[in-house]
């Protein structure tokens, strides 16, 4: 079993995986050769926007933070007009201890939210009955198929009524000066390179991810291509409480055709 401190290590490397993702295409935005113009003309795309006669003037990105760990604030402009908000997720990777670079591996589970089962339940406004489920799965690890199967069913219902909702809640937040307009997931090479990215419309990407059944299984749920769960790990410390959503990006490759999803290569 690995040590406190390597998984520490391991944890932090991910972050950093995270975090230059997101860096690789604030790069590539600022680029202005042809790997730039085609990543921009495909955000456009993904929007049903037309692509300029004019290139944009300037395509920039600004950083909320100089810190390695702060959220990286990514915007699209074209002159002084904002053309997207631009999420970006890292695909499936893994660490090696040694090199310290990622690659492309059978890792499934991306997260898209980590927050408090509070705040989740206030904002789909779940009965009282169901948010205390969801407190006892953060709080106190209690599975949702421990329940009789009445209350199994109960829960199902609700949530299955509140898909939409919860699915923006998820993708989206609830700061509407910062939802995103696409996501950009984005695979990295093992010298750190950008070896290619996917577009989704924050739209199509909330549908895909509800597009399903409501399924309780061992440590949560499961709400279509979405997983509801308690985050765990975090070498024990509070922030472990917290409520997860993931989803895995291998269905997402697996079904791109069916919602017009596509995945670009880059030869850099």
């Amino acid at each position: 079993m690995a040590s406190m401190s390597s998984m520490s290590s391991i944890g932090h490397a991910i972050r950093k995986g995270g975090r230059l993702a997101e860096l690789l295409i604030v790069d590539l935005i600022n680029s202005t050769d042809s790997t730039s113009t085609s990543f921009i003309q495909n955000v456009y795309k993904s929007l049903n926007i037309d692509y300029p006669l004019r290139p944009p003037d300037r395509a920039f990105c600004a950083r909320s933070a100089d810190h390695e760990n702060s959220k990286t604030d990514i915007k699209l402009y074209n002159g002084d007009a904002l053309v997207a908000n631009i999420q970006v997720k890292k695909g499936p990777a893994r660490f090696l201890k040694k090199t310290e670079s990622f690659f492309h591996s059978r890792k499934t589970g991306n997260q898209i939210h980590a927050g408090s089962y509070s705040m989740f339940a206030d904002t789909i406004a779940l009965s009282d009955e169901v948010t205390e489920m969801f407190r006892k799965l953060c709080k106190e690890t209690r599975g949702f198929s421990t329940y009789t199967i009445t209350e199994q069913r109960d829960l199902i219902k609700e949530i299955e009524d509140k898909k939409e909702v919860i699915g923006n809640f998820f993708v989206k937040g609830i700061s509407s000066d910062h939802v995103p307009d696409i996501h950009v997931i984005v695979n990295i090479s093992c010298d750190s390179k950008l070896k290619s990215y996917t577009i989704i419309n924050t739209t199509t990407f909330v549908k895909w991810l509800m597009d399903g059944p409501v399924e309780i299984v061992s440590g949560g749920m499961h709400l279509g291509h979405l997983r509801i769960q308690r985050k765990g790990g975090d070498s024990g410390r509070k922030s472990a409480d917290r409520l997860q959503a993931c989803f895995s990006i291998p269905e997402l490759n697996t079904c791109s055709r069916l919602h017009h999803i596509h995945t670009f290569h880059c030869y850099i």
